[in-house]
């Protein structure tokens, strides 16, 4: 999704990005009632961890662990990232806790010592808190970035950088298209999804299809495919309009357009907005019958992102930028189109195009 003059001049600075975890840092940020301490007498209680080379689901593998509780007994809001250092809210049942021989930090100590963490990865307690209940994912108020881009060359990036962040400060009161990143797709998540979409619906026809529950899989499958027609109509959006742009029909949500996640029930979408998102999923009428039938709730996601609080400061060659962003944004398709990011392995981070 090309959408600046950078970006489609070819002119990205090339910068070394996530060489290691301290490059890249997250921190969940709440909001609301979330926040709200209900005493030590509450039904759960919540652990802010920071946490470095360990994904969300090992973490919670582990929580599970000390708890002894099935693995679902564990709430959070949002998932983070393996190769980073993220900071994000767990809830754990009170009552397990209450049975567990050691406190959480102590369970921390252990693992560190006993080599129950491999090597590379950390964990440490920043606060905790009683709940009243299991924290569900996307309650969160959003995500806060600092990211660390490294200059890959003696002199530095210099006024191509310079050019780079002017674009993007720009862009960010314009609005950025929000695609969902490369994380949501995994190395070939679409081609598979794809492929049990069509087994699926050769088996509804066949009369065989029957109900259950969904298999982990199988929600995985669903996530990537209503991924996927996200962000072909987001494509579609860009190629006729610049990004922030609204059309006549358009659904908001925050006073911003939204786009689909596609599945059951009706839309709110009209007008030249509802003709836009026809033509696009017409095109992916097995994918959208799939969804309709599988059971998840037709749900709208804001078109364009909005970073908060951008700013940036250089260390020696390298730069630093902090922003903010909604739940559910990436901050590798934020900083795509306007850097070339390259990770460790000559690997580019780039967003998922249109396909």
């Amino acid at each position: 999704m090309k959408h600046n003059a950078i970006a489609a001049a070819g002119q990205r600075p090339v910068v070394g990005f996530k060489r290691v975890p301290e490059d890249f840092r997250v921190y969940e940020e709440q909001g609301g009632a979330q926040l709200e301490d209900a005493g030590a007498d509450a039904a759960q209680r919540a652990f802010l961890i920071e946490k470095r080379g360990l994904d969300t689901p090992a973490l919670v593998a582990l929580l599970a662990q000390w708890a002894q509780v099935p693995e679902v007994e564990i709430g959070y809001a949002g998932r983070k990232d393996r190769h980073a250092v993220t900071a994000q809210w767990l809830t754990v049942p009170a009552p397990a806790i209450a049975r567990a021989p050691l406190s959480l930090p102590q369970q921390i100590e252990q693992w560190r010592n006993s080599g129950g963490l491999a090597q590379g990865t950390a964990l440490r307690l920043l606060q905790e808190r009683g709940q009243r209940r299991k924290l569900r994912v996307g309650e969160l108020a959003g995500n806060r970035f600092l990211i660390r881009l490294r200059a890959l060359s003696e002199t530095g990036m210099g006024s191509e950088l310079a050019r780079a962040l002017a674009a993007l400060r720009v862009q960010a009161r314009q609005g950025i298209p929000n695609a969902f990143g490369p994380q949501r797709f995994g190395h070939s998540g679409l081609a598979d999804a794809r492929r049990w979409a069509q087994g699926r619906a050769e088996a509804a026809q066949r009369g065989r299809q029957r109900r259950r529950r969904r298999a982990s899989a199988e929600g995985w499958h669903l996530s990537v495919l209503r991924a996927h027609l996200f962000n072909q109509v987001l494509a579609e959006r860009v190629r006729q309009a610049p990004p922030g742009t609204r059309l006549p029909g358009d659904q908001l949500v925050g006073g911003i357009p939204t786009g689909p996640l596609w599945g059951r029930g009706r839309t709110g979408v009209q007008g030249a907005a509802l003709d836009l998102e026809r033509s696009v999923l017409g095109e992916e009428s097995l994918l959208c019958d799939v969804l309709e039938h599988a059971g998840p709730a037709l749900d709208r996601r804001a078109l364009w992102m909005y970073p908060r609080d951008l700013v940036a400061h250089r260390s020696g060659a390298d730069w630093w930028l902090g922003f903010r962003l909604a739940p559910g944004s990436y901050a590798t398709v934020l900083l795509e189109p306007f850097f070339d990011l390259q990770q460790p392995g000559g690997a580019s981070a780039r967003a998922p195009r249109a396909a």
